[in-house]
């Protein structure tokens, strides 16, 4: 049974687990896309004009094998979802709110905000865990040879979220890097301690992040992501995790990354430093594209979660827009008031 050939635009991230996942392309198409021979890949026109959102051209082949053609659907149906968020990777990847981190100052409020979206991820990291592998006794081994697939990768992502290695091989997990990172510039951990003191004792996250008073615009995403695990909703979890999440974080932190080594002394933020690299490393060349066979299989060719992951994709990006937003806003009112200072000093 063939399935015919198609073009689609998507992220390259979603291109590079279509490209593993079908079959027949020319050779030299095949060379190009390293050596596996399913799609041949082409710059979308948005990217050939400039726009860098690392979307391209998605070209599949016939497929005979009816198990590879199935596959193939439900990574279209990925590709579908990836090319609906074009326009708010591409605002997320030239954000503004970057390029005001220009001194050390904005550096720390900036952390002292996005480290409450590096606690959420692990807790939407274990909504995962719960529902696609086993935590409970006596334990069940996964009935079918995709689950045990998908079992493996979450507890990868959880194996390297929670006990990874830092920069001098410790292990610890990425919240804990980042706050020594926040330590390392002279950031206010106060707030972050206080909410996860005030959660170990068995407050609400929404009550605990009132009585942490963690910055606006943390409490806001923070709760955008609550909301989605409070429906239950598996489609909505792993699309939230992963365009949400593994798919846009790399585009990113590459930026932030940029902009912090060519304007300040990358020795002062060291760790912070660390830490954005290891995330691009994980996320871009191995978490990012797994993560689209979770959605896949957790979505499989039911139009209904097909359609809560793509809408639940939309306010995930839709949320880290917001909190992009209102960082922005804050930094540009202490910038404004630094330069206010400095203007009254007396020369």
């Amino acid at each position: 049974m063939a399935v015919p050939t198609t073009t689609t635009t998507t992220s390259a991230a979603v291109t590079c687990h279509i490209h593993s996942q079908c079959c027949q392309c020319d050779d030299d198409a095949a060379a190009a896309n390293g050596g596996d021979s399913s799609l041949v890949l082409a710059p979308s026109p948005e990217a050939e004009e400039g726009l860098d959102d690392g979307s391209f051209r998605v070209v599949t082949a016939d497929v005979d094998d009816e198990e590879s053609e199935y596959t193939c659907a439900m990574m279209r149906e990925c590709a579908k979802i990836s090319d609906s968020l074009r326009h708010q990777r591409h605002a997320l990847a030239k954000h503004p709110c970057y390029s005001e981190i220009t001194s050390l100052d904005d550096l720390k409020h900036f952390m002292e905000c996005h480290v409450y979206a590096v606690w959420d991820f692990m807790s939407l990291l274990k909504a995962l865990q719960i529902n696609l592998t086993c935590v409970s006794v006596p334990w069940l081994p996964p009935q079918h040879e995709m689950s045990a697939e998908i079992c493996r990768f979450v507890n990868e992502i959880v194996l390297d979220e929670e006990s990874d290695r830092d920069e001098q091989g410790k292990h610890m997990s990425h919240l804990v890097m980042y706050i020594k990172a926040m330590e390392q510039v002279g950031a206010d951990t106060r707030s972050i301690h206080a909410f996860l003191n005030a959660v170990r004792d068995g407050t609400s996250v929404s009550d605990a992040l009132v009585k942490a008073n963690a910055p606006t615009s943390a409490s806001k995403f923070v709760m955008s992501n609550m909301r989605v695990l409070q429906s239950n909703s598996l489609p909505e979890i792993a699309a939230t995790f992963t365009f949400g999440r593994e798919d846009i974080i790399p585009v990113m932190f590459e930026t932030i990354e940029n902009i912090l080594v060519d304007g300040m002394d990358e020795s002062r933020f060291s760790k912070f430093m660390f830490y954005l690299r290891r995330h691009i490393e994980l996320d871009g060349d191995e978490h990012g594209p797994l993560s689209l066979k979770l959605v896949a299989s957790v979505c499989e060719d039911d139009d209904s979660r097909w359609g809560s992951a793509s809408r639940a994709s939309v306010n995930a990006l839709t949320a880290r827009i917001t909190l992009w937003d209102d960082i922005l806003i804050e930094l540009k009112r202490t910038n404004h008031r630094r330069r206010q200072r400095r203007r009254r000093v007396p020369s």
